[in-house]
């Protein structure tokens, strides 16, 4: 594959952007940093008749994908939540599968490509449809199906049913690196916090599956998902959709996005001598995927965050003895007002 543009436009970081390090963007803990085993389904972004250029929208809807399927397969997601997915028509022979080509024409893709932030933007706003009611068959040639078929409307039923997404996860992102060089030692820790969006070069051997470095141009949008001492593991949208990249490759930009479940809780009256009966106390929320509350002296409730310092503290305290767990029916849990 020769290093032609795929659909990749640079473009430095907004004064608006959060920058890893200085947001408040929580990311994932993942134990191993490996997400093979979330792998979305493959996918070419290229038909018989043209490319869509849409690299950026299909390697950032592989990052939510990958973190979704691991969501589920370690239970993180509520029982209320799954069934809503699973009737909205979001998974595909048992993993999630969202329409990149909505998401290419609502972020306003061209014949040169698209913005990383782009793209995150149109998924926070449009929210994700089911691949299996936007899609397109890359090996058409009858009829013919080409970049105007591709970037057609989106009928506005399927629009609605977008942002039932939205009504179901938060879609944050950062940058980790804008310009710069990443090393094997950042990635692996970066990966840890979920799998990352890169842009790079196709260097020559991309067609092989084991790339070796060189120094073209950025020209294409992927998603490592792990790292080892052979390379940086990578997920493509052309073929082979698995590739390896050697260690000294050059990747000067990346993009974490992390995917939060939106409570279950439903609203409630708030009652101020409710919460304070459980004031110091640890309060699980078992309707709602397990999620952790601390009751302050005040009777409020705040969310314990994911940080692996935050959580180990917490366990701590929980195995002394110092603060106690309660379990707690969402109907109870929204009785308590939040912090």
């Amino acid at each position: 594959m020769e290093n032609k543009n795929t659909g990749f436009i640079e473009q430095a970081p907004r004064e608006t952007d959060f920058i890893a390090g200085s947001s408040s963007i929580t990311p994932l803990n993942h134990p191993t940093g490996n997400w093979f085993n979330s792998l979305p389904s493959d996918e070419r972004q290229s038909g018989v008749y043209f490319d869509s250029m849409g690299c950026v929208s299909y390697s950032a809807i592989n990052v939510i994908e990958t973190q979704i399927n691991w969501m589920v397969q370690t239970n993180q997601i509520p029982a209320a939540t799954l069934k809503t997915m699973q009737d909205l028509g979001y998974f595909k022979d048992g993993v999630v599968n969202f329409s990149d080509r909505a998401i290419a024409k609502l972020s306003g893709t061209t014949r040169v490509g698209n913005y990383l932030v782009a793209v995150w933007d149109a998924i926070r706003k449009y929210g994700l449809v089911p691949e299996s009611e936007w899609t397109f068959n890359p090996t058409q040639r009858t009829p013919a199906f080409d970049w105007d078929d591709y970037y057609a409307p989106i009928p506005q039923a399927l629009l609605d049913k977008g942002k039932k997404f939205l009504e179901l996860f938060d879609v944050s992102y950062e940058w980790l690196l804008a310009g710069g060089q990443v090393t094997p030692k950042f990635m692996k820790e970066w990966l840890k916090g979920g799998p990352v969006q890169i842009a790079s070069a196709t260097c020559p051997g991309w067609s092989t599956g084991n790339v070796p470095a060189c120094s073209l141009a950025t020209n294409h949008a992927t998603m490592i998902y792990g790292v080892d001492d052979s390379g940086y593991k990578l997920f493509d949208h052309y073929e082979p959709f698995n590739k390896t990249l050697a260690l000294d490759y050059k990747i000067p930009y990346a993009m974490r996005a992390v995917v939060s479940v939106k409570s279950t809780i439903p609203p409630a009256v708030i009652d101020p001598a409710f919460g304070k009966k459980f004031a110091g106390k640890m309060v699980l929320a078992v309707e709602d995927g397990g999620s952790l509350w601390y009751i302050t002296p005040e009777g409020k409730r705040a969310k314990v965050g994911r940080k692996p310092e935050e959580v180990d503290e917490f366990l701590k305290a929980i195995n002394d003895k110092r603060v106690p767990v309660t379990g707690m029916k969402n109907s109870d849990v929204s009785r308590i007002s939040v912090v």
